[in-house]
């Protein structure tokens, strides 16, 4: 469904026009990076000369003996997993790679050894902790000494205080890291310089209560949080430009969803794009977005793109249908492709990225066109939308709504979906990003419960919108089979 919104910026009196919002009653079926693995999976608990205690998994097939060494991950949990043994690591809401290897849920494609490292506690606050790099150093090292790694190929990832070891350890032994991907961590902006000619892709919530994307430490101007961080390093006119995705309707959470895959923003493949011993132009990233299930309808049915390049400009985006039937197609503006006239049937579709260079990236996703769903399988039957202040209703949500912020008197909204079962749990996403949040309730909204506010909302930044739900069964805990 297209719409239009106008909206106001909470930070002065500028008004937004012609900005569009449109939301797509057409549901999709998710599917992880790669099939569930059928064999169970292991990591060891290890422990340095210096007394750091990490995990560490090797992939199926691991051996000493490959001339070649092994891509080289590291995984940096948050605050809440410091601990005295891994119990937290592996019980926890923050499921990093660790945990889903320890759940049999990590890709067996993946070439990775990966290690965890666990903080211990030392008696002062959570909150207030921060990873002494010497320590790291010394967890790297040891790695790099006991086991069959590519030391060209050594990627690091984080989250909150996770993140910030991430940034401080790639910008103070920058010679030793290949990339990074940091997920809503502060930094420090005199190691920006250093961090100029390695690949990032920093991750933060447009909503982040807790660590603000644009921080500054009042206290401490030299850390700071994304945004800043990357704009600091940019400026610095390194070999590689750092990219920074900001995450729709997503407060201080949402690593979850990035580390199984699911929000469709693929870090594994991006980190092996590089390795430290060949430096040359590599092709732009690009998302075609999840395999999907759709409805038969005569309303249009959008993708969304994503790209972005680290070394040059991506200078053109283009959406080609590779097989299926005969259909209407229209490119868009910001790697959208509206289709129309849709059979059933099978299709796929290229959304193909080139660089300034002529260099080129693609990716292929796969459409299926249902004309009703299979038998007792949920599918979503409409959208409506509720004022973020007051949960009050507004409307159902239909295809080509126009929402104006100013004149409706909104400052943020809630979206909630139907569906044709009382039972289960609903699944949403937006634009490119496939999966911002899973909920339990009936009536789910974008955001969580903000503190002190009783109604959660979304304050959308004006722009284009394509906005997706799809009902699962089971519970948050054990989720069930996807619908329509």
């Amino acid at each position: 469904m297209w719409g239009e919104v106008e909206g106001r910026q909470s930070l002065n009196s500028v008004k937004f026009w012609n900005n569009l919002f449109w939301v797509n009653t057409f549901l999709f079926l998710l599917f992880i990076l790669s099939p569930l693995p059928a064999e169970a999976q292991y990591q060891s608990q290890y422990i340095t000369t210096a007394g750091t205690k990490f995990l560490l998994y090797t992939p199926p097939g691991y051996t000493t003996g490959d001339p070649e060494g092994y891509p080289l991950l590291f995984s940096f949990l948050g605050g809440g997993e410091i601990g005295n043994d891994f119990q937290a690591t592996l019980n926890s809401g923050n499921r990093g790679p660790a945990w889903l290897i320890d759940k049999n849920q990590w890709p067996l494609t993946l070439p990775f050894v990966v290690v965890s490292p666990l903080m211990e506690p030392d008696g002062t606050p959570n909150n207030s902790r921060l990873w002494e790099m010497a320590d790291l150093d010394e967890l790297v090292e040891y790695v790099f000494s006991q086991f069959n790694v590519n030391q060209n190929k050594v990627y690091m990832t984080g989250i909150s205080l996770g993140a910030t070891a991430t940034w401080d350890y790639a910008g103070t032994y920058p010679s030793k890291i290949t990339a990074i991907a940091p997920f809503a961590g502060n930094a420090k902006l005199s190691l920006a310089c250093a961090i100029k000619d390695i690949p990032v892709w920093a991750f933060h919530g447009l909503s982040d209560n807790l660590v603000s994307a644009d921080y500054v430490d009042p206290n401490n101007s030299d850390r700071v949080s994304s945004i800043p961080m990357t704009e600091g390093i940019n400026d610095c006119m390194g070999h590689y430009t750092a990219h920074l995705t900001m995450l729709v309707a997503t407060r201080h959470a949402g690593w979850n969803q990035l580390y199984r895959g699911s929000r469709g923003y693929d870090i594994y493949s991006w980190f092996l794009k590089f390795s430290k011993d060949n430096i040359g132009n590599t092709a732009p990233y690009v998302s075609a977005g999840l395999e999907k299930t759709i409805f038969k309808s005569n309303d249009p049915f959008y993708l969304h793109g994503y790209a972005f390049d680290e070394e040059n400009s991506v200078a053109n985006v283009t959406w080609t249908q590779v097989s299926g039937p005969n259909i209407q197609t229209e490119q868009k503006p910001d790697g959208i492709f509206k289709i129309s006239d849709l059979e059933e049937g099978a299709y796929a579709f290229r959304f193909t990225a080139i660089d300034e260079l002529g260099l080129a990236g693609s990716h292929t996703v796969d459409i299926e066109v249902v004309d009703q769903a299979p038998g007792g399988m949920n599918f979503v039957t409409g959208f409506f939308l509720r004022d973020g202040a007051t949960n009050e209703f507004i409307k159902n949500l239909v295809d080509g709504d126009f929402i104006n912020m100013e004149l409706e008197n909104l400052d943020g909204i809630n979206i909630g979906a139907t569906r044709n079962n009382l039972n289960g749990i609903f699944r949403f996403g937006a634009n490119s990003d496939h999966d911002i949040r899973t909920d339990n309730n009936q009536l789910f909204f974008f955001d969580p419960i903000p503190a002190g506010n009783a109604v959660p909302d979304w304050e959308p930044v004006p722009g284009h919108y394509y906005i997706c739900a799809l009902p699962l069964g089971g519970n948050m805990m054990a989720p069930g089979a996807p619908g329509i």
